[in-house]
């Protein structure tokens, strides 16, 4: 439902994001890479509280990992886009995140990744709702 708007950087945020996150820095950063589309991602650390059993394609056992860490680069809710990558949505036409930046993806458009340090905070559910009223911005 956007108007066009000529050449220009977008920043995207999902609703449901807390952050303290400076956006100019983000904004450098996306400018300074020349990237199509800058996602931003935070750490995600989970630690699984059992041992995991490792095995070969044929199902033979190799080792069990007791209570492993498991940390991974989530997608934290919020990007800049390029005028060439807003390009890419057709106008009233619904496309969710996911299923855009694919579609910039297979385009050949340059996406860079822009970890985040700062304060984030997903508010997914009142439980992380509630989370909130630790995290002081």
């Amino acid at each position: 439902l956007l108007p066009s708007l000529g050449d220009c950087n977008l920043i995207v945020t999902n609703c449901d994001i807390v952050t303290n996150l400076d956006f100019n820095t983000l904004v450098n950063f996306h400018l300074n890479n020349s990237a199509d589309c800058t996602l931003s991602v935070a750490n995600y650390r989970h630690e699984i509280p059992f041992g995991v059993v490792k095995y070969d394609r044929n199902g033979n056992y190799l080792r069990i990992e007791e209570k492993p860490d498991i940390n991974e680069y989530v997608y934290a809710g919020i990007c800049c886009l390029s005028s060439s990558f807003l390009n890419l949505s057709l106008p009233r036409k619904k496309i969710d995140m996911p299923d855009f930046l694919q579609k910039g993806h297979e385009n050949g458009l340059n996406i860079s990744i822009f970890p985040i340090h700062e304060k984030w905070n997903d508010v997914g559910s009142p439980e992380d709702f509630k989370i909130l009223e630790k995290f002081k911005l």
